[in-house]
């Protein structure tokens, strides 16, 4: 199910000044996830800005988490990718060092005021604007298991060692911690590596750490646990030295390819194969569920769907069933 949360980014009758946080009681958070995208609509410039999910009830609100924006134009809805933890009955708050968001005084759920930057204060008592409303809104996911890539099937083709190649299907829901990464090969895999990328219109940028998985037997599912961060939406990518990985023709929201092992390396230019899909899939959690409550790291790993003996095996961390 997604997450919304906020009355709307609109262009309204008025505006609210700068160097007040300002929580709306408009349209709570519906259910346990992660917001992952902001829209704002400001008056004027805004600068030093900063978003949050609260939780509290009457006038005492506390910020669950909070995410520095920095600079946001105005004169029109704006979107920021994001990344807050949030659970049912969360409310949105805004502050901002200078500037004018568009606000409305009347016909709102009304905004909690209070002076100064409240966003990592603890519990706060707020004054109510009774009626009053901001342009601030944010979306999100209620799934806090992850995952990426496409199944790994037995496919009717293969890709050939020796390049590194990119799958545009199923970018990952959530900022990730990689946990588990499933493979279907053709043949015996030699050194393979996996990376995550974003896109840049024919450019990929792969991300800070690669994770090693060695060789990879052909013939069925192999499953090899790791531990690698991965951006929001980032997309999965292998390079192996030899071998065969399947693929299909078709099906797929394609596959880019480079020569060589990229996973390591600077931003560069791939070439597309439309419509293709490969057999390498990946799955893990969303690191700030923690922030969500007080949970044990047994049962983090157990709300997003995940064997406590991936960690064991990943990275000998040793935890209770």
């Amino acid at each position: 199910m997604a997450i919304d949360v906020g009355p709307g980014a609109t262009n309204r009758a008025t505006n609210k000044a700068a160097l007040s946080t300002m929580l709306t009681l408009t349209n709570p958070t519906n259910e346990t996830g992660c917001i992952t995208s902001v829209e704002l609509w400001f008056e004027s410039n805004a600068t030093g800005v900063i978003v949050g999910t609260f939780y509290g009830s009457g006038l005492q609100w506390t910020p669950r988490a909070a995410v520095a924006v920095g600079s946001v134009t105005s004169g029109a809805k704006r979107t920021i990718v994001v990344s807050l933890p949030t659970r049912p009955g969360d409310i949105l708050g805004v502050y901002y060092a200078t500037g004018t968001i568009d606000a409305a005084t009347s016909n709102g759920g009304g905004v909690l005021v209070l002076a100064g930057d409240q966003t990592a204060s603890g519990e706060q008592t707020y004054v109510l604007s009774d009626g009053h409303e901001v342009s601030i809104y944010a979306t999100g996911a209620s799934s806090l298991a992850v995952d990426g890539g496409s199944e790994a099937l037995d496919r009717a083709n293969y890709f050939v060692g020796g390049g590194t190649y990119i799958d545009l299907t199923n970018p990952t829901n959530l900022p990730a911690i990689l946990t588990s990464v499933q493979l279907w090969c053709n043949t015996a895999v030699v050194a393979a590596k996996l990376a995550t990328f974003s896109k840049n219109g024919t450019t990929f940028t792969p991300g800070a750490k690669v994770a090693a998985l060695g060789d990879i037997a052909a013939g069925s599912v192999q499953t090899v646990s790791v531990w690698l961060s991965a951006a929001l939406a980032a997309y999965v990518g292998l390079h192996w030295d030899s071998g065969y990985v399947d693929r299909s023709a078709t099906g797929g929201l394609g596959v880019w390819y480079k020569s060589g092992d990229n996973t390591g390396e600077a931003a560069g230019s791939y070439a597309e194969y439309t419509t293709m899909a490969m057999s390498v899939y990946v799955s893990g959690f969303w690191p700030q569920i923690a922030k969500l409550g007080a949970l044990s790291p047994g049962d983090v790993l157990k709300k997003c769907g995940i064997p406590i003996a991936n960690v064991h095996a990943a990275c000998g961390i040793h935890m209770a069933e």
